[in-house]
């Protein structure tokens, strides 16, 4: 067989070429030539050309779906695929092949090491207090396992880690691909810089907008990941710095939902009318905003005050399986004298068999079916009525 020549790159810039013009996909029967007959920069080639094919139609849908544009990466790895993704926004995409000069461009020496996908906020620091600020900082350092800086970075890091910050800066990234998951927690926010909330009509008012587009998220979550219990509810803000001050202050707050206010959609009720379930959802509107002022109140007691950032959260619990998403305990209906459970003598085996229902009279519970929010565990055991 001749040796055949590797098809271009399907779609998106060539980083960091500056030709902007995004050649055709490519269609499988242009890779039914034998692999074994292309160079190891073609083979990287033709899998970044696929890659950037898919990405394209992923990119498609999403603004055919939900009306938005987005930008993408395409490379051989997630962390030089999410340095690129940015290269050519808006609506564009970018694919990257890590040849020797080209990866030289995308990481230089000089580039500071916290903007390495990969190295957080704790690492950048210890390493900062060595003198390690950039990436060429960072590999000269771990070259050699006898120098004195490297046994100075053994104190701070395990070897183990240092041999994963040493490939981050070389490019080298082997860490899987994992999916995330449903969310654990869910948040709206809005600012004020040009007007800051200055009194308590402004922050009720904010905070009714906020927790209306909260619920909104909320039900967008339930619709993909389904109803799952929602403990606790928290307000964060952000005060106007004082003249004198450099920082401004930030404050949090939360609460534990415990039952009593039923933000989550009750399984089952999806079918309800929209009137119906509109007319619930602004109930659940007006007890967000109570509770949240609530702890905005615990945090300003009184004016004057003066907020930039104003937002609600609210953490998920996890779900549960569908056969127990009907599943609540309620406590049975006690007698009207009950006695105390100390006070009560063992039953003899005889007696149990013969009347097994007074076996920790007033203490058992009834399970029954109706679920609501899907609590699980010890929160199962106890259901506020509402």
């Amino acid at each position: 067989h001749s040796k055949p020549t590797a098809p271009p790159i399907a779609v998106g810039t060539k980083y960091p070429d500056p030709d902007l013009s995004e050649v055709s996909g490519v269609s499988d029967s242009e890779f039914s030539w034998d692999w074994h007959l292309f160079g190891d920069e073609q083979r990287c080639s033709i899998r970044l050309a696929l890659g950037s094919a898919i990405c394209a139609e992923i990119r498609q849908a999403i603004q055919a779906e939900v009306g938005l544009t987005s930008s993408a990466g395409v490379s051989v790895s997630k962390m030089l695929a999410k340095l690129v993704a940015s290269w050519r926004k808006p609506a564009q995409q970018t694919v990257f092949l890590p040849t020797a000069s080209k990866l030289g461009h995308l990481l230089p020496d000089t580039l500071a090491i916290q903007k390495i996908p990969g190295i957080g906020f704790s690492s950048t620091q210890k390493c900062n207090e060595l003198g390690i600020k950039t990436l060429s900082d960072l590999i000269v350092a771990t070259e050699t396992q006898d120098s004195a800086i490297y046994q100075q970075l053994s104190l701070k890091f395990d070897k183990g880690i240092l041999k994963v910050l040493r490939a981050l800066c070389l490019g080298l990234d082997d860490a899987p691909i994992k999916l995330s998951g449903p969310p654990k927690s869910c948040s709206v926010e809005d600012s004020f810089w040009q007007k800051p909330l200055r009194s308590d009509l402004q922050v009720s008012d904010s905070l009714h907008a906020l927790a209306r587009k909260l619920l909104v998220k909320i039900r967008s979550d339930e619709k993909r990941f389904g109803s799952r219990h929602i403990p606790t509810l928290a307000v964060s803000l952000r005060h106007v710095p004082e003249p004198l001050e450099g920082n401004a202050r930030r404050e949090r707050r939360q609460i534990h939902l415990d039952g009593n206010v039923r933000i989550a959609m009750r399984p089952g009720t999806q079918c309800e009318s929209n009137d119906k379930q509109a007319h619930a959802d602004e109930t659940k509107i007006m007890q967000i905003v109570e509770r949240a002022f609530g702890l905005f109140r615990k945090m300003v007691p009184r004016e004057p005050f003066a907020l930039h950032i104003l937002s609600l959260q609210v953490t998920f619990g996890e779900a549960l399986p569908a056969k127990q998403q009907l599943l609540s305990f309620t406590p049975r209906n006690q007698p009207k004298h009950v006695h105390n459970v100390k006070q009560l003598a063992p039953l003899d085996k005889a007696q149990a068999e013969d009347n097994p229902q007074s076996l920790g009279e007033g203490v058992v519970m009834k399970a029954q079916i109706d679920c609501g929010e899907g609590t699980t565990g010890q929160q199962g055991l106890l259901k506020n009525d509402e």
